[in-house]
């Protein structure tokens, strides 16, 4: 049996052993759009469903994702895990609604972290800016500089019109 190795292996082998029929494949997210049973679903094809997260898709946007391993247990869609064969023939089911909550507060925290580090980052700069000592200034642009080796290094390349 041939077991894919990457994202396109899975392509293939879904439309090989599923009976899926594929109405369109994008270019972008999601990757296709999908028909069975009257019923048509938007899929994200991964060769891992962790895959899925790190590539930072919006679950809102997405049906299904289809992939040779499932390794993300707190996923928030439905998983067609094509090395389980007992999956491929199931009707897929919804995923709990606390499921997408759950994804989404990871998503708010994580985001929330990063930006008190970048506030904490921006804190810093501005404090290095208001104990520096500034010698010089360009007559030009009027940036400031600590020395004159530093603004004639400046000086050189300053594209303010004189």
């Amino acid at each position: 049996m041939f077991e894919p190795q990457n994202e396109q292996g899975v392509i293939v082998l879904f439309a090989q052993q599923t009976d899926f029929e594929i109405i369109e494949i994008n270019i972008s997210y999601p990757d296709a759009i999908v028909k069975r049973n009257d019923n048509f679903y938007k899929v994200e094809f991964e060769y891992q469903s962790s895959n899925f997260l790190l590539h930072k898709h919006d679950p809102e946007v997405c049906d299904l994702i289809v992939c040779w391993i499932h390794d993300w247990d707190e996923c928030p869609l439905p998983v067609l895990e094509l090395s389980n064969s007992a999956q491929i023939e199931a009707e897929i089911q919804p995923v709990p609604l606390s499921a997408l909550i759950n994804y989404w507060k990871q998503r708010a925290l994580k985001a929330e972290k990063q930006l008190e580090r970048q506030a904490e980052e921006i804190k810093g700069i501005l404090e290095l800016n208001r104990n520096a000592q500034f010698e010089c200034i360009c007559p030009i642009c009027k940036r400031a500089f600590a020395n004159s080796k530093a603004l004639g290094a400046h000086s050189r390349f300053c594209k303010e019109d004189k």
